[in-house]
């Protein structure tokens, strides 16, 4: 089952790392991100529990953590990344670097879900893989989840909505 999982806030870098320091346990994500302006600390629970310390720039208008206990795998989503992480070895299996800022994860499952950032979507693997990506022209302002799992992105300017399949990222006409 996957399940989010939730990003208390923490004031400074510095609270994040004295809170790092204390957990038998813990990993940092984002620190290479510019300008830090948000601090989150995701405590995974299981058979090898994890502090996990965020650190974002607040480009991306939520961050979220994404947890597949079955896998012992996340996914984090902030600024302009998705992290993946294998939690039972603490370690960051890779970072994806999108196209603009996260929004959201959208439809989650057993093997991944998919991502809507700025200028188009991905479908991401709770391996770090990118099973598929679609960029739009514009700025995504708004999307949803239609019928037949088709997600349907609001593009500004674009008069009608990009939809694409959730099951493989084939773009789909426009209605």
């Amino acid at each position: 089952m996957t399940e989010d999982l939730e990003l208390i806030p923490r004031e400074s870098i510095d609270e994040l790392r004295r809170y790092l320091d204390t957990a038998s346990r813990s990993l940092l994500v984002g620190s290479e991100s510019e300008a830090h302006r948000r601090f989150f600390i995701v405590n995974v629970a299981g058979e090898t529990p994890l502090a996990i310390g965020l650190c974002a720039s607040g480009l991306s208008p939520r961050a979220r953590v994404l947890w597949q206990a079955k896998l012992g795998r996340a996914l984090i989503g902030s600024d302009c990344t998705v992290t993946a992480v294998d939690v039972r070895l603490g370690k960051i299996i890779t970072g994806i670097q999108l196209d603009g800022a996260f929004f959201d994860f959208i439809m989650p499952d057993e093997n991944g879900a998919a991502v809507v950032h700025e200028l188009g979507a991905m479908g991401v693997g709770f391996d770090g893989s990118v099973r598929w990506t679609v960029s739009s022209e514009d700025v995504v302002e708004n999307f949803c989840v239609g019928p037949d799992r088709v997600l349907e992105l609001g593009v500004a300017d674009a008069g009608r909505a990009l939809r694409v399949s959730l099951a493989d990222g084939n773009l789909l006409e426009t209605k």
